[in-house]
């Protein structure tokens, strides 16, 4: 059985791109558009990793979405990984390196905007395996 990727953003070019290559490399992926959408899409497609954006239809739609999903005691083992364009826009470093900062901030991990198909496939074996 393959493992299951969900992936929340509402760039829908960035979800086509990306699912295509994580299809590529054997996995199964949902997709959402929205906080919501991935919160309903997490119950039903159960899956092994959640790459989820930081600004979907609210600037802090990603935080609220990681923070519903990590206080829930039936998700929160769920590896999250965001997926932000901040630094490109703002040129303002946007990481959690200290765990104070990643139980603050909800996420186990971080990608830059745009992700190649390498650092995708890094990422994703980093956390299922």
């Amino acid at each position: 059985m393959s493992k299951k990727i969900l992936l929340v953003d509402d760039d829908q070019d960035f979800t086509m791109m990306n699912e295509a290559v994580l299809v590529n490399l054997g996995y199964e992926v949902a997709t959402a558009s929205s906080a919501q959408e991935g919160l309903d899409k997490l119950k039903e497609f159960k899956p092994d990793l959640v790459i989820l954006d930081l600004m979907m239809e609210h600037y802090d739609s990603g935080f609220t979405l990681s923070h519903r999903i990590k206080t829930n005691p039936d998700t929160k083992d769920i590896p999250l990984v965001m997926v932000t364009s901040v630094r490109r826009e703002t040129e303002m470093v946007f990481d959690a390196r200290t765990h104070e900062e990643k139980e603050w901030i909800k996420v186990d991990g971080f990608l830059e905007k745009p992700i190649s198909p390498e650092d995708l496939s890094a990422t994703v074996t980093k956390y299922i395996k």
